[in-house]
C-alpha cells in the first residue's frame, strides 16, 4: 500500500525555519525505469571501428585519436564508444561485396589505456595486413585482416562438469540482472542449481578454508550446467549470437548442451539430481567400482586414481595395453590425456613416461565400459520430452555425426558417452570437417578452448572462451565480443550502448550548487520563497569566530 512520508530539512543559517515537503513513496512493482540501463556499468569501454581497407582503419583510428588526445577533451569514453557503435549499425553492405569488411575493436577503461591501444595499432596495422596476422593486446583489444565469419560457421562448445571453481560466475548477474529474472521464472530456488556456498563462501576469517565442491558430485555438475546455460543466455538473448553447431565434451554432451539451448527443460533437472548414480555410484562411495572389482568400498575409494598425463597419447595406449585395472578415460589433445584406475597400476605407467602429470582432485569412474552396469538408470536420467524448434545441428561423440532430435536417441547417446572413453580431438576434428570454424565455449574456464587451439593449431579457427579463471566475467565477455566482431559474426552490442537516461522532470528538494558567487541563501529559495523570508534575519556568527579569524 503506498504511504505518504513526511520530511523535514533545515537550511544553514535558518535554523528556526523547517522547511515541509511530501515524498510518495510507491510500491516496488509500480516502478518503472525510463530506460535500460547497461549492464556493463564500471567495466572497460569497447570501440568498435570499420573500413572496408587499412587506409579506412587508419582514418577511423585517426578520428578516434583526435576525439581523445586534446587536452581540453571533456567527452566520457562511453559516449565516444556509443558514436562510434552507431556508425558501425547504420554500416549496410551489399551481399555481393567483394572486399571484407574489416572491424578493429578496442577496449581500454580511461583515456590513458585508449591512447595506448590507438598507438599500438597506428604502429603495427600495416604488419597485420601485410603478414596477414592476428593483432591482440593484453586488454583484449583485437583485430583480424582475415575474418572468418563468412567461410565458416559458428559453433557451441559446451565442457565437461569438473570446471567449476570458487568465485565462478560472481560477477554475472550484477552485469545483467535480467539473469534473475529469467532463471527464477524456470527454478524457484535458484541456489540449489548454483550452490552458492561452494562458489561463494562465507568465512569469519580470511583463513578459513574453502568447501571442497569435488567432494560433491551433484553440487559440482550443477553448478557446471547451470552456468553453461547463463553464458548461453548471455550470449544468445542479450548479443545475439545465433550458433549453427552445437557439441559437447563428457557431460557438456550428456547434458549441459541440451539445457543449455533449449532442447531439454530446466523442470528435467530434478531426475539428475536426485538419482543416486552420481551420487553414490560413479561418484561418492563409488559403490559401481567396488562392485566390479569385488573389493570394500573404503578399498575402492582408497585405490581409484585419474591422472593427467602430459605425454603422447600412442605412448600411453601402448603403456595401458595388457596392464590390469588401468583404463584411458580421455583423449584432451595427442599429447594430453587422462588415465584411471588403480593407484599403484597408474602411477607406474606415469613413472615409465617421466612426464608432467597432474593427479585430478576427485574421484569418479565415469566413462568405462563397466558404466553399462548402470544402463537403464542413465536412459531414464537422459530421456526426457524435448522441444523440437531449434535450427541448430548436434553432434555426438559416438557416431561423429548429428544427433536426431528425439528423445530416445538422445538418451541413448548420452548413455552411451558416459560408458565410453572421450576422444576429443576426433570430435573437433570432425566439427570442423563440418565446416566449424567459430568456436565458442560456453562453461567454466577455458579448458575445452586450449585443446581446440592445439588440436586445430595448423588450420584456420577461432576459439575463444566466455569465461576465464583469473578474469572477471566482464573482461572475458568483452574479449569474447571483440574477437567475434572482428571476424564478422553477427552480434548485437547494442546491450553495451544504452540510450541516454531521459530527464527526471519532477521537482527536487536537493540541487547541486557551486562554490563561490551567489549566497546560497539566494541560490537555494526561487523568488516566491525569498518574498516569503524577507523579513527573516540571519544568525550572525559568534563574535570569538570573528576575533580569530581577524587574528589569524
Amino acid at each position: 500500500q503506498n504511504e505518504v512520508k513526511e520530511r523535514r530539512a533545515i537550511v544553514s543559517g535558518l535554523e528556526n525555519i523547517q522547511v515541509q515537503m511530501t515524498e510518495e513513496v510507491l510500491p516496488l512493482e509500480a516502478v518503472t525505469p525510463l530506460e535500460a540501463v547497461t549492464p556493463l556499468k564500471n567495466t572497460p569501454h569497447l570501440f568498435v571501428l570499420k573500413g572496408n581497407s587499412e587506409k579506412d582503419l587508419q582514418e577511423q583510428i585517426l578520428v578516434l585519436e583526435k576525439e581523445v588526445l586534446p587536452l581540453g577533451a571533456v567527452t566520457p569514453l562511453g559516449e565516444i564508444a556509443r558514436q562510434f557503435y552507431k556508425e558501425v549499425e547504420k554500416e549496410v553492405l551489399p551481399l555481393e561485396a567483394v572486399t571484407p569488411l574489416y572491424h578493429l575493436i578496442l577496449i581500454a577503461k580511461n583515456k590513458k589505456e585508449l591512447t595506448q591501444e590507438i598507438h599500438f595499432f597506428q604502429k603495427n596495422i600495416t604488419r597485420a595486413f601485410s603478414k596477414n596476422q592476428i593483432l591482440k593486446t593484453p586488454r583484449g583489444s583485437y583485430f583480424t585482416p582475415n575474418p572468418l565469419g563468412k567461410k565458416g560457421k559458428v559453433a557451441f562448445v559446451y565442457p565437461g562438469s569438473s570446471t567449476a571453481y570458487t568465485g565462478l560466475g560472481r560477477d554475472l548477474f550484477q552485469l545483467f540482472p535480467e539473469l534473475h529474472r529469467h532463471f527464477e521464472k524456470m527454478l524457484p530456488n535458484l541456489d540449489e542449481y548454483i550452490w552458492s556456498d561452494y562458489l561463494f563462501p562465507k568465512k569469519i576469517t580470511a583463513a578459513d578454508a574453502d568447501p571442497n565442491i569435488y567432494e560433491n558430485a551433484i553440487a559440482m555438475m550443477s553448478t557446471g550446467v547451470f552456468f553453461s546455460t547463463a553464458f548461453t543466455y548471455v550470449l544468445r538473448e542479450i548479443f545475439g549470437v545465433k550458433p549453427e553447431l552445437a557439441f559437447g565434451y563428457s557431460m557438456g554432451e550428456c547434458s549441459s548442451m541440451w539445457y543449455a539451448l533449449g532442447v531439454w527443460s530446466s523442470d528435467e533437472a530434478k531426475e539428475f539430481q536426485e538419482s543416486p548414480i552420481f551420487k553414490n555410484r560413479f561418484a561418492g562411495d563409488l559403490e559401481l567400482l567396488a562392485e566390479h572389482w569385488n573389493i570394500s568400498t573404503a578399498e575402492a575409494k582408497e585405490r581409484w586414481v585419474s591422472l593427467v598425463l602430459l605425454a603422447p597419447r600412442a605412448k600411453v595406449e601402448a603403456l595401458i595395453e595388457g596392464k590390469d585395472k588401468v583404463y584411458l578415460t580421455f583423449v584432451n589433445t595427442e599429447n594430453e590425456v587422462v588415465i584411471s584406475g588403480d593407484k599403484n597400476n597408474c602411477l607406474a605407467i606415469a613413472e615409465a613416461l617421466g612426464c608432467q602429470t597432474i593427479t585430478i582432485p576427485f574421484q569418479n569412474v565415469i566413462h568405462h565400459d563397466f558404466c553399462k552396469k548402470e544402463e537403464a538408470g542413465l536412459l531414464k536420467m537422459h530421456r526426457f520430452s524435448l522441444d523440437k524448434n531449434s535450427k541448430i545441428d548436434f553432434y555426438s561423440s559416438i557416431s561423429q555425426d548429428k544427433i536426431k532430435l528425439d528423445s530416445q536417441e538422445i538418451a541413448k547417446n548420452s548413455t552411451a558417452v558416459c560408458c565410453q572413453k572421450v576422444d576429443f580431438p576426433k570430435t573437433v576434428n570432425t566439427l570442423f570437417e563440418k565446416e566449424a570454424r567459430i568456436f565458442i565455449e560456453l562453461g567454466a574456464n577455458a579448458t575445452c578452448t586450449g585443446w581446440i587451439k592445439n588440436i586445430l593449431k595448423d588450420k584456420e579457427h577461432l576459439a575463444v572462451s566466455m569465461n576465464q579463471k583469473g578474469k572477471s566475467d566482464a573482461q572475458a565477455l568483452l574479449e569474447v565480443l571483440a574477437q567475434l566482431v572482428s571476424h564478422g559474426v553477427a552480434v548485437d552490442l547494442s546491450a553495451l550502448y544504452p540510450k541516454a537516461k531521459k530527464e527526471d522532470n519532477k521537482r527536487h528538494f536537493m540541487k547541486k550548487i557551486k562554490l563561490g558567487g551567489a549566497r546560497i541563501f539566494d541560490a537555494i529559495l526561487n523568488d516566491k520563497n525569498k518574498d516569503f523570508f524577507k523579513n527573516i534575519k540571519r544568525k550572525e556568527a559568534p563574535l570569538v569566530l570573528e576575533m580569530e579569524l581577524e587574528s589569524a
